[in-house]
Order: C-alpha cells, then structure tokens, then sequence
C-alpha cells in the first residue's frame, strides 16, 4: 500500500485520466460511523483514499466500503486507527464500481475531525 503525499504528487503530475473528490471536509466525528460521499470509480483502475484527522485532539476510526450496487455495500478495511493529526492512504485496485468511507471517534466522548478525498486514475 502507498504511504504518504509523493504518491499523491505522483497521479496527479501525470495529467490525463485523473479525478479528485473531497468526500468529506471538517467532518466532527462521533462515537458511530458516519458516511462520506461515494465516489464513482467505473472509469478507475486505482483509486487512492487519503482520510486526515484535522481536529489534532482525539484519533479516529475509520472503514472503507466498496460495492458494485449501492444497495449492497461491502467492508474493505474495517476498523482502521489514525491519531490525532495524521493521515492515512488506501490504495483499492479492485473492481467496484462505487467506494466511500465511514469515520468514528476513536475514544469517546472527544470528537476527532476528519477530511477525506479519494483520487481515480484510468489505466
């Protein structure tokens, strides 16, 4: 799995065939899983997840769903920690058609909050 901002940095410079979507943005976390917003990846071979906790006092919890109909959403990676303040990458090479995360407090009752984007590259 990548790790870090130079895989980001290295889609991204490669110009055609890549999407961003902020799935979430200053999301105030609480004690169970809130949704983000799905991203499309039909058109993807790679998809990068990268969830950062942003508050900088309480980690989170986080799990991420994939489906090939949104009616039936499966668990990719589940329960999955990040302390205050740090990031995460996920890279999915499986082929769904749909991806979305899911956050929580990590220790409760402190709220974490939580940005997320997902990055698609084409083949």
């Amino acid at each position: 799995m990548p790790e870090g901002r130079d895989t980001h940095e290295a889609w991204k410079s490669k110009g055609t065939g890549y999407k961003t979507k902020r799935v979430l943005q200053n999301e105030v976390t609480q004690d169970s899983y809130v949704d983000s917003l799905a991203f499309d990846m039909r058109l993807f071979s790679k998809v990068l997840i990268h969830i950062k906790e942003v508050g900088g006092i309480n980690g989170i919890l986080y799990n991420v769903l994939a489906c090939l109909n949104p009616s039936q959403w499966e668990t990719v990676k589940s329960a999955q920690p990040i302390n205050a303040g740090q990031t995460k990458v996920e890279l999915i090479t499986d082929p769904y058609n749909w991806v979305k995360v899911q956050v929580a407090t990590q220790v409760i009752p402190l709220a974490g909050k939580v940005t997320a984007f997902i990055n698609g590259k084409t083949p």
